[in-house]
């Protein structure tokens, strides 16, 4: 799947997680939250959001990026937490005054 600049994923803490890309959205349950982490590829540059739901996204690709399955991911946090997290999980991270284009963001609605 090609990702167009702009794409999001957006979800909230309620029972159901959404997904969108462009003007589509899909619901999800808690149980495939991590779903969003199939729509990153490596070279990507994504903006790492701080909701619940972004959490679980970034210890996912800390953990890939660690195996080796993802390779040359840049994140650009959106809070403390996040920026700490990933961080933490040794994910290269930049600030959107780096003149970044986003590929993908991935945050939530709570």
């Amino acid at each position: 799947m090609s990702h167009n600049a702009g794409s999001a994923l957006t979800g909230n803490n309620a029972s159901c997680k959404a997904i969108a890309i462009g003007n589509i959205y899909v619901r999800m349950s808690d149980e495939v939250k991590l779903d969003a982490v199939e729509y990153v590829k490596s070279d990507m540059v994504l903006s790492l959001g701080t909701c619940s739901t972004s959490a679980f996204v970034v210890a996912k690709l800390g953990a890939l990026l660690k195996s080796g399955e993802l390779t040359n991911i840049v994140g650009v946090p959106t809070s403390k937490r996040t920026q700490e997290q990933g961080a933490w999980l040794n994910i290269p991270l930049f600030v959107l005054d780096d003149n970044l284009k986003l590929d993908l963001a991935i945050d939530g609605a709570d």
